[in-house]
């Protein structure tokens, strides 16, 4: 895995997908501490402060912690770091920084 192409705070300028809801994208785990959690894909069917809930093509539900996970979206690689927040304050305290100049 390449990681200078993994979203960190320091480079989310212009990533306005990250202001979207997460539920219902679909996402898998391309990096994470837990190596049984490493590959798991599936859809975000809920989000809180630290983790995501996936819902897997065999019907099963996972928690994923945020922190430690580097996510994969249709849009890019994602540092779980950068998505540690409530799911309603990611806009207030994030859009400054994707639309800064």
């Amino acid at each position: 895995m390449v990681m200078n192409s993994v979203l960190t705070a320091e480079r989310i300028k212009g990533k306005e997908f990250l202001l979207q809801e997460f539920c219902g994208k679909k996402v898998s785990i391309s990096f994470s501490k837990s190596k049984s959690l490493l590959g798991v894909r599936g859809i975000i069917v809920r989000e809180s402060r630290n983790t995501f809930s996936i819902l897997t093509s065999r019907k099963k539900t996972i928690v994923i912690p945020k922190s430690g996970c580097i996510f994969s979206f249709k849009e890019g690689l994602v540092s779980g770091e950068i998505l540690i927040m409530n799911p309603e304050d990611r806009i207030k305290k994030l859009y400054s920084k994707v639309f800064s100049k």
